[in-house]
């Protein structure tokens, strides 16, 4: 059995805080920082699972301060209200309600790729530049600890390829599969034991489409075909 102890919790604590720090420094008090949210029924044994990731926050409701412990204890707050309104949190409630039902988030981790971001809308180069030997690190350690099945990377090529590299120690990874979709396709990678599903950002595009299209990857995986 794999259990997120309190030592893997506070090793990934301990390093998010660091660099949160550093992050923050860089950036105007008023950018959002963002911290992972885990569901509460998470799995709890090794490679079991889904992290969805976006690009970066767009905005932040919390209602909290600068305090990155605040702000990790309290993760997303309103969750359940973006859902309805988010294209990115619909796209993936669509796939995971089929795997997990009505609380589905209950039962996956979201997070960002880069933590730091402005109000609203992507952080430019030079913010991206500033957290990126950061983020990298915080990136690895988030999949190390929840040690997930399935990474979901609603970001594109362009914006989650690079993280990719990183965690396979700078070689590119070859793609294990291509599931097109209403005009877009799902490039699977296999990096250990985890499967990574970069795929486009949900923002005006078909969702059911899109939904339909993570499943079915998953569902190769479980049958045996990747």
């Amino acid at each position: 059995m794999f259990a997120i102890t309190p030592q893997a919790a506070a090793e990934l604590r301990f390093i998010s805080s660091v660099r949160y720090e550093k992050i923050s420094v860089l950036s105007e008090r008023n950018y959002c920082c963002m911290a992972p949210y885990v569901g509460s029924k998470f799995p709890t044994t090794a490679n079991d699972g889904i992290i969805f990731y976006g690009r970066a926050n767009n905005g932040w409701k919390t209602g909290v301060d600068d305090d990155y412990d605040t702000i990790y204890d309290n993760g997303p707050v309103g969750l359940r209200d973006y859902i309805t309104s988010s294209p990115f949190l619909r796209t993936a409630g669509k796939a995971f309600n089929n795997l997990y039902g009505e609380d589905w988030f209950e039962y996956v981790t979201y997070s960002n790729l880069y933590k730091v971001a402005p109000p609203a809308g992507n952080p430019g180069q030079s913010v991206c530049d500033s957290q990126w030997k950061y983020i990298t690190d915080i990136f690895s350690k988030e999949i190390e600890v929840l040690s997930p099945r399935y990474v979901v990377l609603f970001t594109d090529e362009n914006w989650g390829m690079d993280f990719l590299l990183h965690l396979n120690k700078e070689v590119n990874p070859q793609i294990l599969s291509t599931k097109e979709w209403a005009g877009y396709h799902i490039d699977v990678y296999k990096i250990g034991d985890v499967y990574y599903l970069i795929t486009e950002h949900p923002q005006g595009k078909p969702e059911w489409e899109h939904a339909d299209a993570i499943l079915r990857v998953i569902q190769d995986v479980k049958e045996g075909r990747l």
